[in-house]
């Protein structure tokens, strides 16, 4: 899961105050079955829930919105596995895409089996 919280604040003439909220919560699967020893192609699909909030005020005036929905996401990447214990990495491209068109991302991740 995710959760990135922004809050922003500008004092020039006037106060001016944001503040963003997002949640996300990712359920995939993923396909390791081509590959040889410990290098792997990792290929998946599934969904991502994400519910975002903010508000803002400027001088007394104040405004609020929130949204939550569900986008589709893919897994393509690398993933490094031994077996038994040890080192794991992983690297992929992972999109979102859905009524908002299509977004690009990718990441690396490190961990360790047991």
């Amino acid at each position: 899961f995710g959760y990135v919280s922004l809050k922003g604040a500008n004092i020039d003439g006037g106060t001016v105050t944001a503040d963003v909220s997002m949640l996300t919560i990712p359920v995939t699967a993923s396909y390791l079955g081509i590959g040889s020893g410990n290098h792997r192609l990792e290929l998946g699909a599934g969904a991502v829930f994400a519910d975002i909030s903010g508000s803002s005020s400027s001088d007394g005036a104040k405004a609020f919105g929130s949204a939550s929905g569900v986008v589709g996401t893919a897994i393509a990447g690398y993933r490094y596995v031994r077996p038994g214990e040890g080192l794991t990495f992983r690297a992929a491209f992972t999109p979102l895409f859905g009524e908002g068109g299509f977004q690009a991302w990718a990441g690396v991740a490190f961990g360790y089996s047991f």
